[in-house]
């Protein structure tokens, strides 16, 4: 029996420029894995060009995971975080609240979206700091919603032309 030597995780990181000229920088990490998707959504400092793929292997001494991954001292990791599963047959998508801060909901319905779409398990954990959804936030954020989906559907579809190739 041969067995695949073809990695199963995958991370990449993303970076949404504002869609308004008074809307923030918004950055995505992925990490893709065989029916799952651990994601980070968050407002970047507005100097950012990039985020950085920490290297889960180096401890740095006194170093949170936003700091290694370049996004500084303010961003959350986990403020407001979600989890989502697709339904099946007649069972809608469904999903649980794993944190949240006070008036923050954009994960939990979110993760369900994404779940629903992409039939896989979404963890989400979304930072937008003080962006809120309504009035402008609420434009901005589906903006962010499409570049998501835009992003996970290119992740989909070079999978699934890999997963061609190879039989």
């Amino acid at each position: 029996m041969a067995t695949s030597t073809t990695p199963k995780i995958h991370t990449f990181s993303y970076v949404f420029p504002p869609s308004l000229p008074t809307a923030p920088t918004f950055g995505l990490y992925v990490t893709s894995l065989t029916d799952t998707y651990l994601l980070w959504l968050g407002v970047l400092p507005p100097s950012a060009t990039a985020i950085s793929v920490p290297d889960p292997l180096r401890e740095e001494e006194g170093s949170s995971g936003a700091d290694m991954m370049g996004l500084g001292t303010d961003a959350k990791l986990g403020r407001d975080w979600a989890m989502g599963m697709p339904g099946r047959g007649a069972i809608p998508a469904v999903g649980t609240q794993l944190l949240k801060g006070v008036g923050e909901d954009v994960a939990l319905p979110l993760a369900q979206r994404l779940a629903r779409r992409f039939k896989k398990q979404v963890f989400l954990s979304v930072d937008v700091g003080e962006l809120g959804t309504g009035g402008q936030g609420g434009r901005v954020m589906l903006d962010v919603e499409r570049q998501l989906v835009g992003v996970l559907s290119e992740l989909e579809n070079s999978k699934s032309k890999a997963m061609g190739s190879v039989q």
